[in-house]
């Protein structure tokens, strides 16, 4: 047994400092995932491990196995649903695997790449939301019997009135706007940048920690030119889609828009960062700080729309004067 477990590490050429460094993330990851807002970013420390070590699969089996362990002394601790905990098991486990992929392969471009783990993700998500043995499906019950108890008792209104809104804004109807919005985009663009956030954050902890930079900057990041026509062509299928009412073909085209569009939106962001670098250090802190606060103010829909506008008008106008494929 030692020596196939030698044999193994020498394989995928980890030593003890790779060890270490591997369970220590999975156990930073595994404390994140359990702390409200921290649950948003416990891939970026399998991230940092995945970077570092260059183990991937080794990375991903160890982070899925310790998943498993915590879930199921969580199940038996309070003794609850086996179905839920196998359905959670697996979307874990599929967001892990996607993710590790994402940061450990260079088989394809890292664009590529991301759209189909995303897609992996987003399709393992709609499962869990869809069925009514999980727990996600429960909370998105109560969230929108929640809304829809607010939206009715928070109008100051007649009787007529206020039946017409138990009407509008039943419970089922909002389940229903939900249900369209997760599958026409909501879910993939999700889990998209669920994915790029944990990613940059494990290369920014890479760089703070051992000074290394890992991947093309976002500067250097080219949309290929024909995507515009996807763009276009999805566009105008979904709205065709929708008039003829073929559901599984709108879900299909606005998906499609959906990738089509975020791609757009990081060439703008590239842009931007493109004539940031070329200003003061002084100057690119206000910016930054600006965005920040532009990011959680009402007005992000507006700037989001300014960046996708920018990435796709360099199709025409190229703003950046070399061109590097990241």
């Amino acid at each position: 047994m030692s020596s196939y477990w030698e044999r193994f590490l020498a394989d995928n050429k980890l030593d003890r400092n790779a060890l270490i460094t591997i369970f220590v993330c999975i156990g930073i990851s595994t404390i994140f995932s359990r702390i409200g807002f921290l649950s948003l970013l416990y891939l970026a420390p399998l991230g940092f491990a995945v970077i570092s070590t260059g183990a991937f699969m080794f990375t991903f089996i160890a982070a899925a196995l310790a998943n498993f362990i915590f879930g199921f002394t969580a199940y038996l601790t309070l003794q609850g649903n086996m179905i839920n905990f196998w359905i959670n098991i697996l979307y874990l486990t599929v967001l892990l695997l996607a993710f590790t992929w994402i940061i450990g392969s260079g088989k394809y471009r890292t664009l590529y790449r991301l759209i189909i783990a995303s897609i992996a993700g987003a399709a393992a998500f709609v499962f869990v939301i869809s069925n009514p043995n999980s727990q996600f499906y429960e909370l998105f019950i109560s969230i929108a019997e929640e809304i829809s108890a607010n939206l009715i008792n928070s109008s100051d209104t007649d009787a007529s009135e206020r039946m017409f809104l138990t009407q509008m804004f039943n419970s089922g109807n909002i389940i229903e706007v939900f249900r369209q919005f997760i599958l026409k985009g909501g879910a993939l663009a999700s889990i998209i940048f669920l994915f790029f956030i944990n990613r940059q954050i494990a290369i920014g902890a890479l760089f703070l920690i051992k000074k290394q930079r890992f991947g093309g900057k976002i500067t250097q990041f080219y949309v290929p030119p024909n995507t515009i026509w996807i763009l276009l062509g999805s566009l105008s299928f979904a709205v065709f889609a929708s008039m003829v009412r073929i559901e599984i073909f709108e879900v299909l085209a606005w998906n499609i828009f959906v990738v089509c569009a975020i791609i757009f939106l990081a060439q703008g962001a590239g842009i931007l960062m493109f004539y940031l670098e070329q200003k003061s250090a002084g100057f690119r802190l206000v910016i930054n700080l600006m965005i920040i606060i532009v990011i959680f103010s009402p007005i992000n829909v507006i700037a989001l729309a300014a960046l996708l506008l920018l990435g796709i008008v360099e199709i025409w106008v190229p703003f950046r004067k070399s061109k590097s494929i990241q």
